[in-house]
Formats: structure tokens, sequence, C-alpha cells
């Protein structure tokens, strides 16, 4: 007799096979996820500047400047002078990144209405609300 896999199983395969299928069109546009998900910060808050990008993505100075040149290497993103410090730069996506965050956009639409398309129209609205709970409840165990 087979034993139906555990809630925390089946929502890491879910979490797994949405990284995989993301990875895989990221990698068409040669970036990473690391790199998607710095370029969408920037994206979401411009004119950041490289300590808020590595508190953000939880990487050493080092490690988040090396991410950084490669993406500016890139034309991906610009760093320009802070007005009131010109020690600091700020971060802003170039033409080239912000196009790049539309595709990205677009991926995550295809991948939420490629989950949605398993189900029917009560369980998409029912879906949400304890999956919700399930996350505050993990980021409450989180907390200690």
């Amino acid at each position: 007799m087979q034993t139906q896999p555990s809630l925390a199983s089946l929502i890491y395969q879910i979490a797994k096979l949405e990284e995989q299928q993301l990875s895989r069109q990221l990698k068409q546009w040669g970036v990473n996820p690391e790199q998607a998900r710095t370029l969408t910060y920037i994206h979401h808050h411009p004119g950041t500047n490289q300590r808020a990008v590595g508190d953000y993505l939880h990487r050493q100075a080092a490690s988040t400047s090396n991410l950084l040149k490669g993406l500016s290497q890139r034309q991906l993103i610009e760093r320009r002078l802070a007005p009131a410090n010109d020690r600091e730069k700020q971060l802003f996506l170039t033409v080239t990144g912000t196009a790049l965050i539309q595709k990205i956009k677009l991926s995550f639409a295809a991948l939420d209405q490629q989950v949605k398309s398993g189900l029917t129209m009560a369980q998409q609205a029912q879906l949400p609300a304890p999956l919700l709970q399930v996350m505050q409840a993990l980021l409450e165990g989180t907390a200690d």
C-alpha cells in the first residue's frame, strides 16, 4: 500500500520543479536565478546601492561586487555616482536590463498560468489562503 507524500514533501517538489523550469528559461537569456533576483531588486529599487543588494541576497560585499561587475560588463546595469556621496554608486537598469526584466516577468506569468491550468477556478480561489498559512507558520518557526 502506497502512502501519500507529506505536505512538506509536495511543497518542496513543486518548488524544485518551478525552480528547474525558471532556471531553464533564464539560461536561454544568459542569466542565472541569482542574477535575475538582482536585476529584479534593482528594477524595484532604482538607485539602490551595492550594500542593499548584498543584504537582499545575503551575500558578502566582495561576492556582491563580482555579481554586479558581471551584470555591468554585460550592460544590464549601470553604476552612477550618488549625488550626495561620490564614494557611493547607485545602481540602475540599462535599456537592455529593463528588456530582460520584462522577459523574466513573462516567464513568471507563464509559470503561474501553468500551475493554475491543473486547477479548477474554485481551487485557484481556495488555494492561496492555506498556502499563506503554511508560509506564515514557517516564517514564525524561523523567528525562534
